[in-house]
Parts: C-alpha cells; structure tokens; sequence
C-alpha cells in the first residue's frame, strides 16, 4: 500500500563513453545520488501484537473457528497496537495460502453483531432521558404495537422477568433493547445507530475494507425495529464493533482509528498521523453512565483492576435460516472502567464446543482477560 514511500528512488550519472563504452570523466554533466526509501512507523506495539496472537492462537487451538480476530487499541488516540486475524499466512510464501487466509477479516469479515449493539439503544435511552438505571422493563410482555400492527417482540435467551435498565444490560435482554428502541422512534434509532459508526468505514488507513450494510428505514419492515437493537437485521465488521465501544471509552467522542504514526525519511518525519475526533456522539456524562453499567462485580482483571464491556452472540444463518447450534461469539470492552486506557475487542466465529452454547461470555471473554492481563504487566498499570 505504501510501496511508493518506500522504494526509493534510483540515482543516474549523465555522462559521455567512447568507442568502447567506457566513461569520458571530463564530459560527465551531473550526477544524483540514489535516495533510499522512507520508513512507515506503525502504531502496533509488537509486544501487545504478541500477547493478543497467543490469547487468539489458544481459542483456535481450543474451539477450531472459522474465523477470529482480535483488536487492540490505545483509547485516548485510536492507535490500534494490535490486529490479529486467523487464519493467517506466511507473508513470505502467501501464494501457497487459500485467497481467503488473506483477507484483513478485521475489517473485512461482515456478519450480524448480536448483543454487542445493545450498547445503542441502551446509550441513546440516557441520552435522550427515556430511561435511567432504575427504569423498569417488563420482559413478560411478548407483543408491541409499531405503525399501528400489533407485532411479536423478540424473545430473550432465558425468561425474564421484570428488570431495571442496568438489570437488562447485565442480562442482557432482547426485549428490554427492543422495548427502548420503540420508545426512541424508527428514524431517530436508525439515526443513532449510523452516529456510532455503522453503515461506514471506520477509515484505519488501508484498502478492503467494507462499510457493512445498515438498511435505510424506508425498506424497514414493522419488526425491524425490534431486531436491530440486539444485533440483527444488520451488518458489520469487528473494527466497527470495536470503534463503536472506544465511543463509551472516550467520553462519547468517536476517534478515527490508524495503524500508521509516521512516514520517516532519513532526517525527520515527512509525514506523522494526529487523533482527529470525527465527533461527539454522545455526552460526556452518558459515557461514564454507561461505563458503570456496563461493568459488572465479576468483571476484575489482575492488581484489582476493573474493566467493563459487552458480550455478544449472535446466530449464523445457514441455509436461509437462524442456527441454534452455530454463533459467532464476541467481546468488547475497555479498562480501567473509570479511566479507560486500553480498549480490546475480540471476535471468534463459529467456535466448536462440546456442548451448550458458544456464548461470547464463554469463548471471546477470557481471550479479552487474558490479553488485558498481560498489558497490564507490561505497561504496569
């Protein structure tokens, strides 16, 4: 991609040669030097690179996914210090790879997010005031009205009861999300969800990357609004995923993420990337709200740490239809939870288990722990 930074230019001698061809010193007219080609500083540190190839390469060892990925990023800046993806190659033999082994499945990779979404509508219902912490949600109820039909709202993964609005999060309740999605509005939802960046590239700084797919409102159905703020009903790629939780991370604001610090001739930088906020999504004090909510007792890494985040698990479609045995199973979240300096985000397709459900609490989690672990004694936070 930065091949023309980086070869070089060649040098020339324009000069005169005799009969036989050899060099006329006392013609020679000029004479340039060859330039050796610039460095690309990247931001990825290659131990934190390191520690999140060795979380991931003990997933795949342990549950034989299609498809995995790991992010890494620093929250105050958008530097990603880490990007794995698996399968992976050997860069120096790629031609004996599969096409697919190529791919930057981070940024490449597009599937229905799950539960992870839920951070929308649960971010915009404190934005807007439609709820607080304590609101209750009765997740008994089973119907909804929308453009004047009765329609079927989606059903959660055990029956709920009623349960306050960090309850829901922390159970993570489909009806609860479908219930403040309703209250937020069709157009204002689809609104929301395109101001954490979903429907675009999150613009890392590379090709192949896909934009995902947010359908506009108009070609919604009734039900869709009860389907999408859970994770279905729309497309996405990790890095969106992973850039939409820097937003909590970040006080609301959303980072433009890079992987290139600098261009680097051989006396100084030609050419060195700064944060550039692309905007304020939400406030300041919606951010460190759903920072609490988001964090739950049991969510403690080493020294006493404490971290928040969000699970997901969403469906595989196979053969038209919704699988109940195939998911894609993810994580992402930030820490410390009152002063986030490193966010991560893991992603594992379909992980093979023994039995049960490939819940993202239970496959992307521990690689989440086990990755922030590390950090922690590495930058000694």
């Amino acid at each position: 991609h930065f091949n023309f930074y980086l070869k070089g230019q060649n040098g020339f001698v324009e000069s005169e040669k005799d009969g036989r061809s050899r060099e006329l010193v006392q013609f020679r007219k000029q004479e340039i030097a060859a330039k050796g080609g610039n460095d690309i500083i990247l931001t990825i540190d290659k131990n934190i690179q390191q520690f999140a190839y060795d979380a991931l390469s003990t997933a795949v060892k342990n549950y034989s996914p299609n498809i995995a990925c790991a992010i890494v990023s620093d929250v105050e800046t958008g530097e990603i210090l880490a990007l794995v993806n698996y399968p992976d190659y050997d860069p120096n033999n790629y031609g004996k790879f599969p096409v697919e082994n190529l791919k930057n499945q981070a940024v490449a990779n597009v599937y229905e997010p799950g539960s992870v979404f839920k951070i929308i509508p649960m971010s915009f219902g404190l934005e807007y005031g439609l709820a607080d912490e304590n609101t209750v949600f009765d997740c008994t109820v089973a119907t909804a009205m929308n453009r004047g039909h009765k329609i079927t709202l989606p059903k959660d993964h055990t029956p709920m009861g009623k349960l306050t609005f960090t309850e829901a999060v922390h159970q993570s309740s489909n009806r609860a999300a479908a219930q403040l999605a309703l209250m937020i509005g069709e157009k204002e939802f689809y609104d929301c969800v395109r101001a954490f960046g979903y429907g675009s590239k999150a613009g890392y700084g590379f090709d192949a990357e896909s934009a995902g797919i947010v359908t506009p409102v108009s070609k919604w159905d009734y039900t869709t609004i009860t389907r999408m703020p859970f994770g279905h009903a729309v497309a996405v790629v990790p890095l969106q995923v992973h850039c939409a939780t820097s937003i909590i991370a970040n006080n609301g604001l959303l980072l433009k993420p890079y992987i290139v610090k600098s261009i680097n001739d051989e006396e100084s930088a030609v050419m060195t990337t700064t944060p550039i906020i692309r905007r304020q999504v939400v406030s300041e004090s919606t951010a460190i709200r759903m920072r609490k909510v988001m964090s739950q007792d049991k969510y403690i890494l080493d020294r006493g740490i404490r971290f928040f985040g969000k699970s997901g698990t969403s469906q595989k479609i196979i053969d038209g239809q919704y699988s109940h045995k195939r998911h894609i199973a993810s994580f992402t979240g930030a820490f410390p939870t009152f002063n986030p300096k490193v966010l991560i985000t893991v992603v594992v397709d379909d992980a093979k288990v023994s039995s049960g459900i490939a819940w993202g609490s239970r496959i992307s989690l521990p690689v989440f722990k086990d990755i922030a672990n590390k950090i922690i004694q590495y930058l000694d936070l």
